[in-house]
This record gives C-alpha cells, structure tokens and sequence, in this order.
C-alpha cells in the first residue's frame, strides 16, 4: 500500500489538482473532507478533459470528482482487492477504515499475486508493520506539519506516539486546518531494534549524500534518500513558509526532555511545550536534518521526548504533538483531549525547575575505540563543577573542563558525542 500524501480537500480548485498532477503524473487523487474522511477520486479520464483543463481555476474538485467509488479495507487480503479491481475494471483503489484514507493501492502491484486465481492467505495484509509514513491528514494547504521519528531506530516513543494521535484523529470529528504528516525516518535501524545499521542517519544531511546513488552504499544512506524525497515532495506542494518539521527523538539518559531550536522564530513554536531549549547546538554538531532543512529556509526543531524505553516519553512526545499543532493554529485549544492536557501539565511541571534557553559551551566527542564509559546515574540538567570527574576511557578519567549542567550523558553503545554542558 502506498501512503500518498497528496490527497487533495473537496473545496480545493481542480487547477491545485491538476498542478501536483503534472509535477507526479500519477493520473489520479483521493479527495478528502475537513476532517480527513474520504469523499470521491479525481480519475486519468478527469485529469485530461478537456473542459476541465480549460476551466480548472474557475472549478472546485467537488464538482468533478467521481463520488461513488470502491474502496478496501488496511486488513482485505490481496487475492480479495485484485478481485474487485478486476470486477470494476480499476487500476487503483483507496484503502480506508472507518471513512479515513489511508493510502492506495495500484493493481500493477499486486498482479504478481494473482497466479492462475490460486488462493492466497487471508493473513496476507495490504499494510506493513513499519512503512515510512505513519499517517497523512490533509484539509488544505495553508499550513503544514511534518513529525518525524526514529531517525534513531532505537528511539521509538515518537511512533507510537503519532499512531495514538493519528488513531485519535481517525475515530473523532477534530477540525484540523492544515496538513498534519507523520513518517519514520531509519525503517532499516527500527526493525533492527538499533541506533543505526552503518553510520548515525542524524549526522549525514550533507550535500555529498544526496547524489541518486549511495557512494559507500551505507543502509542509512538510501534510507536519507528516501527520506528526503519525501519531505521534499511535502515541501514543493506546500506553502514553504508555514511549514515546520519536528523531529522526535529520545536520549540514553534521564530527565532527557527539552527541545533544540535554531533561531527565535523556532524558539517561540518550541516554547509552547513550557520545557528547556537548546539554542545553539547545530552550528556545533553538523550533519543533521533540522540544521539541514533550517538552512533550506524550513523551520525545523528537534524534540526530545525523555529516555529511551520510559513509557513517560510516549505521554511527552504524544503531548507534545497536540502541543505544537495548536501552537500552530492547525487545532484549536478545545478540541485537545483531557487526557492529553494532563500529559502535558505532567510534562511541563516537571521540567519547571530548569526551564528555559540555553546554550552548549562543550561537546566531548568519542571514537569508536575510546572505550568511553560515563560515570553511573548521571543525568540531564544535574549541575556539575569545573574539574569533577564525569566519565572514564581508555586514557584514563575525564575531568569537566567548566561549570555548568550536563546534556546528553552517553549510556549506550553507538554514538559519536559522550556529553554536553550547558549554561
């Protein structure tokens, strides 16, 4: 199944349409309502009409779309949708649950299922356990928010959290003003249940990775590729200046929630969380994606949901997505479930004692053979000394070389920074 992200709204003009159409070719696109629900298709006989070509920026998609059209279900077995499609002479069809779109399905993609009619498993299911976009919600393009998570695939709070979100969004009748998208960033490192396969993905957004093919065909590589095309695909259908990226991440240590911003403008959309902010960290630690798609004119935060494997993540990172898309204007204060306020108030109070910006002023960076090893129970934002003992490797002990809190205490295996200290 593919997770498309160009739905278009009913109340659309076919002339948006009929634009992503010409930059995809695909020839055809779901049409949703206000709250994400399914409502017609925009067919190949549609896209090339003449008389709509020809009208299209006086016509809305509502007028001309097909309304009555077959749909499946994420849980439908494949021998079942090739059967339909064949019936109704298709070659696509949406799959949906309880009126949300999903994704689609393309017949030409299953017909190597379709061996002389033989049966096949009713446990075959159209869906995967971890396609790179989580969910899509698309009522028009004014505004636009992109969540990403697991970059680091062993940091996996962020995804569940944007399937409780999306899952919420799926069975209410919340207004959303915009596009809401949520993807996984390193599908490789996540079923693998590690950081990383080959190189941290997190420190590769550089010009040299982008080329068409992989130069030392790293697995994070191809997932950057990937990646990236997607949300540049986002990005040249959306109003660039309205939209922010937000990457949801974890540390190996506790009492890890704040968020690291780039500028005041995303200060201001990361102080909505009421917790810690980082302000000057990308200068220093280069290669990432928010300091990548901030320098493409994107505004773009890291948000740091807590440890990695604490359920209390899950509760920040979900909070924290309702948070930033009210802050947003994408969802109005009302519409925020109760359980989700008190998430919120948790996570909140507890970083209120520390609360505020801050900047890096050291980063100790580790080789792979430094044997690095951090002091134990050592956690984030605990004041340290000038000169205290703070972790050990190969050479010896490592003494703090100033005053100030500690950041992202290295406890686990895979890594290149052992800890930072901030003021």
């Amino acid at each position: 199944m593919e997770r498309d992200i160009n739905s278009i709204n009913e109340d659309d003009t076919f002339e948006l349409a009929y634009q992503i159409n010409q930059w995809n070719k695909t020839n055809y696109m779901v049409v949703v309502n206000k709250i994400g629900q399914i409502k017609g298709l925009l067919t190949k006989n549609i896209f090339e009409s003449e008389k709509n070509i020809k009208e299209r920026k006086d016509t809305r998609v509502k007028q001309i779309m097909k309304k009555k059209i077959k749909t499946v279900k994420p849980d439908t077995n494949i021998q079942e949708t090739i059967a339909i499609m064949y019936k109704h002479n298709l070659e696509t069809i949406p799959v949906v649950e309880d009126k949300l779109f999903l994704g689609i399905i393309q017949k030409k993609k299953l017909l190597q299922y379709d061996q002389n009619n033989s049966p096949l498993s009713p446990k075959i299911d159209l869906s995967e356990n971890y396609e790179r976009v989580i969910g899509n919600y698309h009522s028009n393009n004014e505004k636009t928010v992109i969540f990403i998570a697991a970059i680091h695939g062993n940091e996996t709070s962020g995804v569940t959290a944007l399937n409780n979100f999306f899952n919420h969004i799926k069975h209410s009748n919340i207004k959303i003003e915009g596009t809401v998208i949520g993807m996984i960033g390193n599908l490789k490192a996540i079923k693998n249940k590690k950081r990383y396969i080959d190189t941290d993905m997190n420190r590769i957004w550089q010009p040299n990775y982008f080329l068409n093919k992989p130069k030392r065909n790293y697995s994070e590589e191809k997932e950057l590729i990937m990646l990236k095309s997607s949300i540049d695909k986002v990005i040249s259908l959306k109003k660039k200046k309205n939209i922010c990226i937000v990457d949801l991440h974890n540390t190996s240590s506790s009492n890890g929630v704040f968020t690291i911003v780039n500028n005041l403008t995303e200060s201001k959309i990361a102080s909505s969380l009421n917790i810690p902010r980082i302000n000057n960290l990308f200068p220093k630690v280069k290669g990432s994606m928010a300091e990548y798609y901030h320098s493409k004119g994107v505004r773009s935060i890291v948000f740091e949901g807590g440890a990695i494997g604490d359920p209390a993540s899950i509760n920040n990172h979900e909070a924290g997505i309702w948070k930033i898309l009210e802050n947003q204007q994408l969802i109005k204060s009302i519409n925020i479930p109760n359980d989700i306020r008190r998430k919120s108030e948790k996570m909140a109070s507890f970083s209120k004692h520390v609360n505020g910006n801050y900047k890096v002023v050291y980063i100790h960076k580790i080789q792979d053979n430094d044997q690095f090893l951090m002091n134990p129970n050592m956690q984030n934002f605990e004041d340290i000394k000038k000169g205290q003992i703070i972790a050990h490797d190969k050479n010896g002990s490592i003494k703090s070389p100033q005053s100030g809190k500690l950041l992202m205490p290295l406890y686990q295996e895979q890594g290149k920074e052992g800890f930072y200290i901030i003021k």
